[in-house]
């Protein structure tokens, strides 16, 4: 059940993005800044006319596929092509903590600096706050 409700969610991703680009017509999304949108035609888009064709789709669909194995070799630990509700909690626990230690794209958060504790005396130690 779990495998066909992760294969509907990538599938219905894939037909929403392919949607959002027969959108709107008027200008190549590819020039429209920001947004994951960008991203995708940035990645996607071979041919740089702001619209993805039919290759460029079936190379996006390979990509979803290619997680969705990724995920599924990862957490799908009894192999049975569904994840369980250990192995979800699994899944939920590793997206916790990268979303804790990393930032866009990856790439690790800056450490929180270190305030000093100002000492209550004028000649007492200056320690840092834990």
């Amino acid at each position: 059940m779990n495998k066909w409700i992760l294969t509907g969610v990538v599938a219905f991703a894939s037909i929403s993005i392919c949607a959002y680009a027969a959108k709107d017509k008027s200008a190549p999304k590819s020039a429209k800044a920001g947004g994951p949108y960008a991203e995708i035609m940035a990645k996607y888009d071979a041919s740089k006319d702001g619209k993805l064709d039919d290759a460029e789709k079936a190379a996006m669909n390979d990509k979803a596929k290619t997680k969705y194995a990724e995920i599924m070799g990862k957490y799908d630990a009894n192999k049975d092509g569904m994840l369980d509700e250990t192995e979800k909690a699994a899944m939920k626990a590793d997206i916790k903590k990268n979303h804790k230690t990393k930032g866009k794209k990856g790439e690790e958060k800056p450490a929180a600096p270190v305030i000093p504790v100002v000492p209550a005396a004028p000649d007492a130690p200056v320690t840092p706050a834990t």
